[in-house]
């Protein structure tokens, strides 16, 4: 069993077909929902591979909220929610499809508002082997990663884009994925080779 604690969001997804530049308006060519998040992505994934997953983070009760229930509950991610009051995170992306580059803009909603408290109703289960956390709420992602060691789980951490304190985590866990974006912003004139 892999499980995962961190950001789950609601993904609007906003195609437009030509160049996009501040102060005008664009045509947007197709847009859809869909679940965001580098360890529900992930998650996913891993499910499609046939692998059993477990995925703790925030629900809320807006429709939202149900539909990233729904996402998870239809790629058979097991979901173990953290109840709370308060909006659903979400974002908005915007792709520019001739160059495939984008942008996006989020608000962490009721995950921002998780606790080291909250994580004491986190359970993890008995064959569960490893635990994948990003950074998005430091606090939440230290201590479970703590939790995680003391009993036995292998540590993976996904640094997703640049967060100031991401790093500060390194030393918590065994396995550190580290995207490009993410190297760019810490080193940007350095070769990924060395």
């Amino acid at each position: 069993m892999i499980e995962g604690f961190g950001l789950a969001l609601v993904d609007i997804l906003l195609n437009v077909p030509g160049k996009i530049t501040l102060n005008q308006k664009h045509v947007v060519s197709n847009e859809m929902l869909q679940i965001g998040g580098v360890i529900p992505t992930a998650l996913i994934f891993l499910s499609r591979l046939g692998l059993n997953c477990l995925f703790h983070s925030t629900a809320t009760s807006d429709e939202l909220g149900k539909l990233i229930n729904n996402f998870l509950t239809s790629e058979s991610v097991n979901f173990k929610p953290i109840r709370k009051i308060g909006t659903t995170p979400t974002a908005a992306v915007v792709v520019e499809q001739s160059t495939g580059k984008r942008t996006g803009f989020y608000h962490q909603g009721a995950f921002a508002d998780l606790t080291v408290k909250d994580m004491d109703q986190i359970k993890f289960a008995e064959n569960s082997k490893f635990l994948l956390i990003d950074a998005h709420n430091f606090d939440c992602s230290q201590a479970l990663a703590k939790k995680a060691h003391s009993q036995g789980l292998t540590v993976l951490l996904d640094l997703g884009s640049y967060k100031k304190q991401a790093e500060k985590l390194i030393p918590l866990v065994d396995v550190v994925f580290v995207p490009e974006a993410y190297r760019q912003k810490i080193a940007p004139s350095q070769d990924p080779a060395q």
